[in-house]
């Protein structure tokens, strides 16, 4: 399946640009002060509310001086600067600001406007992390997880963030669910990781919801159910999730939990391929290049080829299939290579060889390129990424292919459709 399940597994967070609820006590005056900040935050009046703060940071109050750190840092009706904007943050956390000890935590962490010092980031988000600030456990249990200011520890990094996800958030969730899936240990679970999922799902988490319909699609921790499947990758693709936007055309291409509908299949896959998402840029150059949901069009398939080997994640070398289309059109009769761990032999044999020469939609071959070996079966399910070699009558090209398409189609009487500048 041509599924990309995961991304990478979380990364630091902010609080979110509000005081906390209810205000604190921090004298009447300043208490009253606090919730016209906050008014005037809900109205997105930034430069109300930075004429209301600034006489309370001036006397260092913690939660004004966290509530200007944000605004600065954000560049909200103030000058954007991150470097003072982690001086108030250090300030508030100073003044024992949760919040504030959470964000100059994440500063250190992530070296935006101060020194990265992930020591002393471990040290702040501890700090809130113990006083019950979801983000915070959140973010300490990512340092365990990466082992960063800390030792690398699973087990620490699911324990902080089971407190944060307990309290319900989001990101918290989505990441225990991750880790449960991935885990190599004692605390792999699929059962636990569809529950997280599930939660943070059930808040409109696009890459929870993504995971959750890949755990539907093949029955892991969960009823294998396809038409779920689907539902949750329609939620996520909604949100223009881009990884959930491809499987969900990959479903209306194999019509798995679905009418199989090719046209709906590359409308997504085409949303997908837009966002630059490797996966769907090859498949939607597949679609062009078998004419399945849209009219067959090659340079259109070269083109989505061509940008999903550029994006790289499939780890295809750049140029594979540029170059069997472009020997193709300059009549250059050529064979594909891979190896022979990349095939299935069964489907290519000795007797195949030479059936298909000179098309780049059904090649066969049988020479050795380097180190492969083998057979290769039909060119239009080979994956760009699998082809070791081209043999044509001019040379044999090895990648990376780039530095021999223009030697292989030299002095071709045809005008080249392979753009070599991008």
């Amino acid at each position: 399946m041509r599924f990309l399940f995961f991304s990478s597994v979380f990364t630091l967070a902010l609080c979110l640009l509000c005081l906390p609820s209810p205000v604190p006590a921090a004298g009447d005056d300043a208490g009253k002060t606090l919730q016209e900040v906050q008014a005037a935050l809900d109205k997105n009046d930034y430069d109300q509310a930075v004429r209301l703060l600034k006489p309370l940071a001036d006397k260092r109050q913690p939660e004004a001086l966290y509530v200007m750190g944000r605004l600065i840092l954000d560049g909200k009706g103030v000058k954007k600067n991150a470097t003072r904007a982690a001086e108030f943050f250090r300030l508030a956390a100073e003044g024992g600001d949760l919040s504030a000890m959470n964000s100059w935590a994440t500063a250190l962490a992530s070296g935006e406007g101060v020194p990265r010092n992930y020591r002393e980031a471990a040290r702040w988000f501890r700090k809130a992390a113990e006083q019950g600030h979801a983000t915070a456990q959140y973010n300490l249990g990512y340092l365990y997880a990466h082992g960063r200011g800390v030792p690398k520890d699973e087990a620490a990094a699911m324990d902080w963030l089971t407190r944060a996800s307990n309290q319900g958030l989001a990101t918290a969730q989505y990441s225990l669910g991750w880790l449960y899936l991935n885990s190599k240990g004692e605390n792999q679970s699929d059962t636990k990781a569809a529950h997280w999922f599930e939660q943070a799902a059930q808040q409109d988490d696009p890459k929870a919801q993504n995971n959750l319909a890949y755990m539907y699609a093949e029955g892991r921790g969960v009823a294998q159910d396809p038409a779920r499947a689907v539902q949750w990758y329609q939620r996520a693709a909604d949100q223009g999730y881009a990884e959930a936007q491809y499987n969900l055309g990959f479903m209306y291409e194999q019509g798995r939990g679905v009418a199989q509908d090719y046209t709906r299949a590359v409308d997504w896959y085409r949303k997908a391929a837009e966002q630059n998402e490797p996966a769907a840029q090859y498949s939607l150059g597949l679609m062009y290049d078998q004419g399945t949901g849209v009219p067959r069009n090659l340079g259109e398939a070269n083109r989505w080829y061509h940008l999903a080997a550029k994006n790289g994640d499939l780890k295809a070398p750049v140029g594979a299939y540029e170059l069997a289309i472009a020997c193709y059109f300059h009549s250059i009769p050529f064979y594909a290579v891979l190896s022979a761990d990349d095939i299935d032999l069964s489907a290519a044999d000795g007797s195949a060889f030479g059936q298909a020469e000179g098309d780049p939609h059904s090649v066969t071959a049988g020479l050795p390129c380097g180190d492969a070996e083998g057979w290769t079966p039909a060119y239009d399910v080979v994956p760009a990424f699998l082809i070791t070699g081209m043999i044509t009558d001019r040379n044999i090209s090895c990648a990376p292919y780039e530095e021999t398409l223009e030697d292989t189609v030299k002095n071709a009487p045809r005008k080249m459709i392979v753009d070599f500048g991008s």
